[in-house]
C-alpha cells in the first residue's frame, strides 16, 4: 500500500520495481498481494491490456488511524495509556543511552561515537 500511496496508480510490475531495492519479490507474489488488496477493498483494479492497474481505494491516514485504534484496543485500552507507555519507553531509552555513554567514557571510548 505504501507504494500505491506514493505512486498513485501502478501495475504489478511497477510495484515490484519499487520494492526491488529492499526486497527481491517474484512477480506472482506481488500479483497475489495486489489482488488480495483489491478483494479487500483497499485498492482498486482496472483492466488495461493484458494486465491491471491498481490504485489506492482508501487514504493512508484512514488506514493509519484504523491500525492505531486496533493497537490501542488490543494492548492499551485508551490513547492516554498508549501515551504514558511511549513516554516511559522514551525515558527508559534515554537512560539506557546515557548509561552507555558513561560506560564508554569510563572505558576510554569516545562517547560521541555511540
Amino acid at each position: 500500500m505504501k507504494v500505491l500511496w506514493r505512486l498513485g496508480t501502478a501495475s504489478v510490475q511497477e510495484v515490484r520495481a519499487a520494492l526491488a531495492p529492499r526486497r527481491a519479490l517474484a512477480y506472482t507474489t506481488v500479483l497475489t498481494v495486489m489482488d488480495r488488496l483489491a478483494r479487500k477493498g483497499v485498492a482498486t483494479r482496472e483492466k488495461r491490456g493484458r494486465g491491471h492497474i491498481y490504485s489506492p481505494a482508501v487514504a493512508e491516514d484512514i488506514v493509519r488511524e484504523r491500525a492505531l485504534q486496533r493497537l490501542i484496543d488490543s494492548f492499551f485500552g485508551s490513547r492516554e495509556a498508549l501515551k504514558h507507555y511511549l513516554e516511559a519507553a522514551e525515558a527508559s531509552s534515554n537512560a539506557d543511552r546515557a548509561a552507555a555513554r558513561l560506560a564508554a567514557a569510563e572505558n576510554g571510548i569516545d562517547p560521541s561515537l555511540l
